[in-house]
């Protein structure tokens, strides 16, 4: 495992913390979504071809790392959080297998334009609406042209009362928890497709997750959307 560090120097807009929840985040994260954002990240895998270079930014702990790693994929993960890279790092350790673990923030760590997947799961989220749209045109100066940014995270509601009601009745109280820890903004549900005339993105497909399962009764609360660099 390779292991860098760079001064985390830059801050735009409010600086979420996320050292005091690493412990336990995973596992919120796997009870909240009733077990989806695990299967949400281990299917992401389809996208990703064997030889790529893989970016994970908001890495946190690192579930996702972890198994794009163990497919020998050659991976870096950035985080601003030193105790959640900490407990990656000891992840990748038990495992036997090796990434680069960056304790930076992605509008500080370099851009080169080099990588050919950058995976953003439930990192944007955490934000407001402009810093979102500075973070997206950031993954785009890693991506070279043509490569593939991949965001799990809420899937917006679509039209109908019943069903954006039902969306806000999941995800209003989820949003308000984190936000009392200090964790993310308030915010809607953000359709990140919106800013990608602007970041040089492109949809490739949009993939639902449902709740407890892909069946007719099982709402599709997360989706992963496969966004091509143009």
């Amino acid at each position: 495992m390779l292991i860098a560090s760079s001064e985390v120097a830059h801050r735009h807009g409010r600086a979420y913390q996320y050292d005091h929840v690493a412990w336990c985040y995973e596992t919120i994260a796997r009870l909240g979504s009733f077990g989806a954002i695990p299967r949400l990240k281990a299917v992401q895998l389809e996208w990703i071809s064997a030889d790529a270079r893989v970016l994970y930014v908001g890495a946190g702990s690192g579930e996702d790392v972890v198994r794009a790693a163990a497919r020998g994929l050659d991976v870096t993960a950035l985080d601003r959080s030193p105790r959640m890279l900490r407990r990656l790092g000891a992840r990748l350790e038990r495992a036997e297998l090796r990434a680069r673990l960056v304790e930076d923030d992605l509008l500080v760590f370099p851009p080169k334009g080099s990588y050919d997947v950058v995976v953003a799961n439930f990192f944007l989220n955490v934000f407001e609406p402009a810093t979102v749209e500075a973070m997206l045109a950031r993954c785009r100066q890693h991506l070279a042209d043509g490569g593939r940014l991949l965001i799990g995270d809420f899937r917006p509601p679509g039209p109908g009362l019943w069903r954006r009601l039902g969306y806000n009745l999941y995800y209003a109280p989820l949003n308000l928890g984190a936000w009392l820890l200090g964790l993310c903004a308030i915010h809607p549900i953000y359709d990140y497709a919106t800013w990608f005339e602007t970041a040089s993105f492109e949809v490739v497909e949009r993939r639902a997750v449902g709740l407890w399962g892909n069946g007719a009764l099982s709402p599709a609360c997360y989706e992963t959307i496969i966004a091509r660099a143009i």
